[in-house]
């Protein structure tokens, strides 16, 4: 054991002297001590010793990897699937791991029951996850964690993975969530071994539609991947439905939906934007929405109506609330002719943009010279109208403020403009 530790320390030396000031303290850092000694290489045996003499309160860490040593210890199994799992314990090359992966993958449906029996294993791995950001900690799989992504990956049901969550491990998940997790899984393969991929999923979401662990819309989607279309908008429809409240509809699912040839948010979000006691987030969703899926004027009538009277509500208490300044925004952008009655609108507010905190960087991105001239609202409403319907504005200096103002009354007091 002494020389074990005595080892371990040289390579820690070493590593001081290499590493920048910055690599020097995530190396150091608690999080990454283990994962650490595991990319280079040391022995599960070393690794023990070490995480005993300088991190004895990492317990669960001293677990896995003693796990990991005795597996190691057993010898080789004799299923295929095993086998290739117990090599995730010996070799931390990278594209070895990756090989690994591939020939998981190639075992398809027959690894099934060997990849449900390792859910129960926390043995570490040599598989080691980075983060984008150097700084954030990095972690090691073990193969409970690698038989849950492979059991993911064949069927296109995420038991496990959440998608707001996408770096939860399995192995870290409570003792109690991960006996129902793999109670659910058994239950399931008993009666879908028979049974193509898509009936597999679709016999998932059907019978088990409140499983509340892992992403059950995203495994719907896979559904759609995997050829039955009908069904996969049959759920999503469901979990649209299910976690609908008042003022909030869930645009990421009517998103997904829409993707998949139905519009079920466009009524929704045309009737909940005029309630001003909604959240403003749930408003500005849905302006995202009706634009991007507007397929006639009314929608922007219904915008235009926000613009109109958002700001006399007496819900709202200050600008953070509004969600006319998205609306604004988005029309920086808009080639559409419908968005004029908006832009009729928008030449009624004559607060500068340049300076105030609503949200307005289409506008500063694309007419810059505007934006540094301190055009109003209303200003680079009329601007958009001129290039939208070049008839209806007359020439101008667009640099004197007076003479904007002048045609934006007229055009404002015209019954000419179609609205």
């Amino acid at each position: 054991m002494k020389n074990a530790l005595i080892f371990t320390c040289i390579l820690l030396i070493n590593a001081r002297t290499t590493l920048s000031g910055q690599e020097h303290e995530a190396w150091l850092q608690s999080e990454n001590y283990v994962p650490n000694l595991i990319r280079k290489g040391i022995t599960w045996k070393t690794i023990a010793d070490s995480i005993q003499q300088f991190y004895p309160e990492q317990q669960k860490q001293l677990e896995q990897v003693l796990w990991a040593g005795q597996l190691q210890k057993k010898g080789t199994p004799k299923d295929t699937c095993e086998v290739i799992l117990w090599q995730y314990l010996s070799n931390h090359d990278r594209s070895f791991l990756k090989q690994l992966d591939e020939k998981l993958l190639k075992l398809g449906p027959k690894a099934m029951p060997s990849l449900i029996a390792a859910l129960n294993i926390d043995a570490a791995t040599r598989r080691i996850v980075y983060r984008e950001r150097f700084e954030d900690p990095i972690f090691y799989q073990c193969i409970s964690d690698i038989a849950m992504q492979h059991l993911e990956m064949e069927t296109g049901i995420y038991f496990f993975r959440n998608f707001a969550f996408p770096l939860n491990l399995f192995s870290n998940a409570p003792i109690e969530e991960r006996n129902v997790i793999i109670k659910t899984i058994q239950t399931w393969y008993e009666r879908a071994q028979n049974l193509n991929k898509p009936e597999q999923i679709n016999l998932f979401l059907t019978d088990f539609p409140h499983y509340k662990y892992g992403s059950p819309i995203y495994t719907a989607t896979n559904l759609a991947k995997a050829g039955d279309t009908t069904n996969a908008i049959f759920h999503l429809k469901y979990y649209y439905n299910l976690w609908k409240l008042p003022c909030v509809s869930n645009i990421l699912i009517a998103n997904l939906i829409k993707d998949l040839g139905e519009d079920v948010a466009m009524d929704d979000c045309l009737h909940r934007i005029y309630d001003y006691r909604c959240m403003r987030e749930s408003g500005v969703d849905c302006i995202w929405y009706i634009l991007k899926n507007a397929r006639a004027d009314i929608p922007y009538k219904v915008l235009a109506d926000i613009v109109a009277t958002e700001r006399y509500s007496r819900m709202k208490t200050n600008d953070n609330q509004y969600v006319w300044p998205t609306i604004f925004n988005e029309m920086a952008l808009t080639k559409n002719l419908w968005a004029v009655p908006i832009l009729v609108e928008l030449m009624r507010i004559e607060l500068p943009v340049k300076g105030n905190s609503i949200n307005s960087y289409y506008w500063q991105q694309t007419y810059p010279d505007q934006f540094n001239k301190l055009f109003r609202v209303c200003d680079f409403a009329l601007l958009k109208l001129k290039e939208l319907e070049p008839d209806t504005v007359p020439t101008l200096n667009w640099d004197k403020q007076p003479e904007r103002d002048a045609v934006i009354q007229q055009i404002l007091s015209s019954k000419e403009v179609k609205h």
